[in-house]
């Protein structure tokens, strides 16, 4: 048994003293392989001496072991917990009620809850200030402040992570082991999140190191952000060397947190060129139902991976993922409100209009967060983002530009002129942009959104009449709103882009044959209608006379004619020269506008190159009847077509069947 329990559960025995320092040496003996005996000695000796608190402790302890080590709740000993302290006078006012509370933040963390770990970290915090005892009131405070870094790692102000957890380990003698290793932990992530590699290795380092002593939890988190690290700097050898500390681990004590490991796996196999054992992993990361706080950051390892070797279905779940994570701020925020409107009531009235007014931002900001949320439309998003913008920082107008080719690039230095320009990335330009804003502005704020590759897909500018103090409380709200939106657009391109390329043609931006099966697949219902497949006549002849170039000149404005006359939902890219068209009436009134399309066709030129190339179809109509099989309407349609392409050409024949 170890020593320095056996010692204070001795002084324990006799006056029930030494509680909090008991429940501090358990913690440190985590990993021992005799943790639940200690555990089961406390709850033991609590009963029998009738120590209410220390039964009630050794129960809450019980649950946080299972619960931190091995990812499993065990609901039975808090039911125990809660029932005892019941039965103590005023129990929440006790110093060690706050372990119940640091149980319920760890289970919130586990279950993905942000808006719970939000609440109990204020609350813990707050109560911690009322502990006598130095020493159990900053051990105390410090568990809280530690848990609520985590609400900033999901906004991704990394540096005020760091600042915080620096003026946490001032006091790191008050720290036991557990929450030094958290500690450090999370710092080490922090400054992963700002690529600063080798300061995070030197935190996460010495979180191994003390684990190594004394194995409070798991290598698993840490070993994680490690080989994040060392593939990033395409150092394969000391990955795979903490690669396999996670393996055996795993072989030792079991998985958890599944979906972490299924994202470092893809990310370590693509590094070493094993893509069929990336692709193995990231399918395992897709199907998975398991929920992680702050998943985006692990969603990034993957999804540029998603996107080199997987097809882009897959790439497109991530993206879309990626999207619905967004939303997660929200929750964030909604308890910042919260907390916001109970604590400026408190203050006095020099304070109150300054809560008052970050207050009436924060429900903005929630509220332009909604509306952002609904849309998956670049063009929608960029009026929803200016109009925002305005309404939430009070400024005169907001514009945020697309970059869509070089051109718009180039388009900074032609607009800017001769006034100041503060820029939110830190770089001052003696130079304003005339061609943005008809007026005079006294301040334009310049923010440049960039993606991974650092290069440029979109800007914003905003331009206010005064220097705008956008800080509060520490962090910067527009900051905060400037990196959402930032990857909320960027996502949104992508995931535009990545749709487009699926499901539409290439050349002709209508669906392609991928596409279009797709939608006949998500159909609720499709009323009965008249198909057709169509094929342009001779179109080998146009190739070989007027070149490639004008064959695709001829495709291009083919399918365009094609939009305009039947729309995009109804038309397709088969193959080549095939295309297909759904005309939602019976057969004899489709029939009459096909038909009336070929003539229109056979009479519309394409000029290329100072020649008119006159161009004609062939096509097979039949009735696609609700419920029926595609292929079998398509069966009967070429078969009509290839009569038509025997014939004459330039005609349309219909099944009558």
């Amino acid at each position: 048994m170890d020593t320095n329990f056996k010692q204070l559960m001795e002084i324990y025995k006799k006056d029930g003293n030494n509680l909090f320092k008991i429940k501090k040496r358990i913690f440190a003996l985590f990993g021992d392989d005799h943790v639940l005996e200690y555990i089961d000695e406390l709850i033991n000796v609590s009963n029998e001496r009738e120590y209410l608190e220390g039964e009630a402790i050794g129960y809450v302890v019980k649950a946080m072991y299972y619960l931190d080590y091995f990812g499993e709740v065990r609901n039975e000993y808090i039911i125990q917990a809660k029932d005892i302290f019941n039965r103590i006078p005023n129990y929440k006012e006790l110093e060690n009620y706050l372990t119940l509370v640091n149980y319920y933040l760890l289970l919130s963390l586990k279950e993905n809850n942000t808006a719970k770990v939000f609440e109990y970290s204020r609350y813990g915090m707050r109560m911690a200030k009322n502990i006598e005892n130095e020493e159990i009131r900053l051990s105390y405070n410090m568990s809280f402040v530690i848990n609520y870094s985590h609400i900033l790692h999901a906004l991704k102000l990394y540096d005020e992570i760091i600042l915080q957890l620096e003026e946490t380990l001032i006091f790191r003698k008050y720290l036991n082991s557990h929450n030094l290793c958290a500690s450090l932990h999370i710092k080490g992530y922090a400054y992963m999140g700002l690529n600063k590699y080798d300061e995070a290795l030197e935190c996460l380092f010495e979180c191994i190191e003390i684990l190594d002593k004394n194995k409070v939890y798991r290598y698993f988190n840490s070993a994680v952000a490690i080989v994040n690290i060392f593939l990033e700097k395409d150092d394969l050898e000391n990955a795979t060397k903490y690669y396999n500390m996670i393996i055996k681990e795993i072989e030792e004590l079991g998985i958890i947190e599944a979906k972490i490991f299924s994202a470092i796996s893809t990310k370590y196999y693509y590094k070493k060129g094993d893509i069929e054992k990336s692709l193995e992993y990231l399918n395992d990361y897709v199907n998975s139902e398991e929920k992680l706080f702050y998943e985006k950051f692990y969603l990034d390892w993957v999804i540029d991976i998603a996107k080199e070797i997987s097809k882009d279905d897959l790439y497109i779940v991530l993206l879309e993922r990626s999207l619905d994570l967004s939303r997660e701020i929200d929750d964030i925020l909604t308890k910042i409100y919260g907390i916001v409107k109970d604590e400026y009531v408190r203050l006095d009235e020099n304070f109150n209009d300054y809560y008052r007014y970050l207050y009436n931002q924060f429900l903005l900001i929630n509220a332009f967060h909604s509306e952002l949320n609904k849309s998956r439309s670049i063009n929608n998003i960029v009026q929803i983002i200016n109009k925002n913008y305005v309404d939430i920082f009070e400024i005169y107008s907001a514009k945020i530009h697309i970059v869509k080719n070089k051109k718009d690039i180039e388009l900074f230095e032609e607009i800017f002129a001769d006034q100041d320009i503060v820029t939110l990335n830190k770089v001052d330009h003696k130079k304003t942009f005339a061609k943005l804003f008809n007026d005079d502005p006294t301040t334009v704020y310049f923010n440049i959104f960039r993606d991974k590759n650092n290069d440029i897909f979109a800007f914003l500018v905003l331009k206010s009449k005064y220097v705008i103090n956008f800080k509060s409380d520490k962090f910067s709200l527009l900051d905060v709103v400037n990196e959402y939106v930032k990857e909320y657009v960027y996502n949104i391109l992508e995931f535009e882009k990545t749709k487009m390329n699926a499901d539409y043609d290439f050349l002709t931006k209508i669906y392609n044959r991928h596409g279009f099966f797709k939608r006949l697949e998500n159909r609720k219902k499709f009323q009965t209608c008249a198909l057709s497949i169509i094929d342009l006549d001779d179109f080998k002849d146009i190739n070989d006379t007027f070149s490639h170039i004008a064959g695709d000149r001829v495709l291009l404005d083919f399918s365009n004619e094609l939009l305009k006359w039947f729309g995009e939902e109804n038309i397709s890219r088969f193959g080549g020269e095939e295309f297909i068209v759904l005309i939602k009436d019976n057969l004899d009134n489709s029939y009459n506008k096909l038909n009336e399309f070929r003539k229109h066709i056979s009479n519309t030129p394409v000029k290329f190159s100072g020649n008119d190339i006159y161009y004609t179809f062939s096509g097979g109509m039949t009735e696609f009847k609700d419920k029926e099989e595609f292929d079998d309407a398509l069966k009967r349609a070429d078969n009509m077509l290839y009569k038509a392409k025997n014939r004459t050409k330039n005609e349309i024949l219909k099944d009558w069947r």
